[in-house]
C-alpha cells in the first residue's frame, strides 16, 4: 500500500516560499530549527507505523527529499541532494548575473528526466525529477550550463547537448528500476467510469487493437491540476479519480485516456537537446478523436465550474 504523508507537500511549499540559503538570517535559523523538529516526528511516526521510504507515494518521497536535503546542506552533511546542489552552485557562479542569487533546489514526483529552472521572487528555483537524483554529477553540470545559457541568451555548445544527450538516451535505455513496483495492478474500475472498458474500446475504433493494454486504472487522489499521466518505463497509465464522477460526460474520460494512448504511441522525442512530449504527429492525431473539440470546450468552460472555481487556476495544456 502507498502512503501519503499529510501535509508535506504544503509544508515544502511554505518552505521554499521562505527560505533562503543564507545562514546569517535569523529568521531562517528559526525555519531550520522548526525543519529539524519538523523532520524527527516524520520520522518517528513512520518509524512507529512501520513504513518504509519504498512504500511513500512518489509525492511524499520527493516532498522529503527536498526537506531532508535543505537540512542537510543547512547543517554541512553529505547527501546526494547536498552534491547535486553543490554543482548547481559551482555551475551558476560562472554567470555574473546570478552568482549574487540565493539557489533553491526542489526535487519533483517524475519518474521522467523532467527538468525546469526559473526566476522566482530574486531567487533561482532549479526543479528536478526524483529519478535523475541516480545520474551523475556531470549529468547536472551540463544541464545547468544549458539552462544558464538559454537564461542568458548566450550560445550553447554542441557538446554540452550531445553528452547531455547521451547521458539520457542511457538512462531511458535502461528503463531505471521504477520507485514504485510495476508490478502492483491500479484498480480501473471507478464508481462511475471502467478505464479498461474505455481502453479497449477506443482501442479497438481509433487504433485497429495496436496498442497493449497498460496497467491503466484511477489515481489514488483526486487530483486537480493532473487529469492524466503515461509512464512509459513502468507501462502503466493512470487517470485522476476527480473525473470519476456522474457529473463529468463520458467523453470527457474518454478524451484523456486517448491523449494518454497517444503518448503510448508517441514516444517523447528530442529536439536540439529538448525533449518534446507533444510532437507535430501527436497533435495532429489528437484532433481526431471525434470529441475534440467538445472535450476542449469542457475543460475550458465546465471544469473550473465543476472544481468549484470562478477564474481556472490551471493551464489547459499542463492537464494531461
Amino acid at each position: 500500500m502507498t502512503y501519503y504523508i499529510p501535509g508535506i507537500i504544503r509544508y515544502e511549499r511554505r518552505l521554499l516560499q521562505d527560505y533562503s540559503a543564507d545562514p546569517r538570517d535569523k529568521a531562517i535559523k528559526k525555519l531550520l530549527f522548526q525543519l529539524e523538529g519538523y523532520l524527527a516526528k516524520v520520522h518517528s511516526n513512520l518509524k512507529s507505523k512501520g513504513i518504509s521510504q519504498d512504500q511513500l507515494s512518489l509525492k511524499s518521497l520527493a516532498a522529503l527529499t527536498t526537506l531532508e536535503g535543505i537540512y542537510h546542506q543547512s547543517t554541512g552533511s553529505s547527501s546526494r541532494y547536498t552534491r547535486v546542489y553543490g554543482t548547481i552552485v559551482n555551475e551558476v557562479k560562472q554567470f555574473p548575473s546570478y552568482r549574487k542569487k540565493n539557489i533553491l533546489l526542489r526535487i519533483s514526483a517524475s519518474s521522467r528526466l523532467y527538468h525546469s529552472l526559473r526566476l522566482r521572487s530574486g531567487k533561482i528555483l532549479m526543479q528536478i525529477s526524483l529519478a535523475s537524483l541516480a545520474l551523475p554529477d556531470e549529468y547536472f553540470s551540463l544541464l545547468l550550463k544549458i539552462l544558464l545559457s538559454r537564461l542568458s541568451a548566450k550560445p550553447i555548445n554542441q557538446a554540452w547537448k550531445t553528452r547531455l544527450i547521451q547521458y539520457e538516451n542511457d538512462f531511458h535505455n535502461r528503463q531505471a528500476t521504477p520507485l514504485l513496483s510495476a508490478k502492483k495492478r491500479l484498480n480501473p474500475q471507478g464508481g462511475y467510469y471502467n478505464l479498461s472498458e474505455i481502453f479497449q474500446n477506443l482501442n479497438r475504433q481509433y487504433f485497429r487493437n495496436g496498442l497493449d493494454q497498460p496497467n491503466i486504472g484511477w489515481s489514488l487522489r483526486k487530483n486537480r491540476h493532473r487529469l492524466g499521466s503515461y509512464d512509459s518505463p513502468q507501462k502503466k497509465m493512470m487517470i485522476s479519480k476527480i473525473l470519476d464522477n456522474r457529473n463529468v460526460p463520458s467523453y470527457v474520460v474518454e478524451g484523456i485516456v486517448y491523449h494518454e494512448m497517444l503518448h503510448q504511441l508517441h514516444p517523447i522525442q528530442k529536439k536540439n537537446g529538448r525533449r518534446i512530449f507533444h510532437g507535430k504527429i501527436f497533435k495532429i492525431n489528437e484532433k481526431k478523436f471525434t470529441e475534440h473539440l467538445k472535450l476542449q470546450s469542457w475543460l475550458k468552460e465546465e471544469y473550473p465550474t465543476f472544481l468549484g472555481n470562478k477564474k481556472p487556476s490551471f493551464k489547459l495544456k499542463d492537464l494531461f
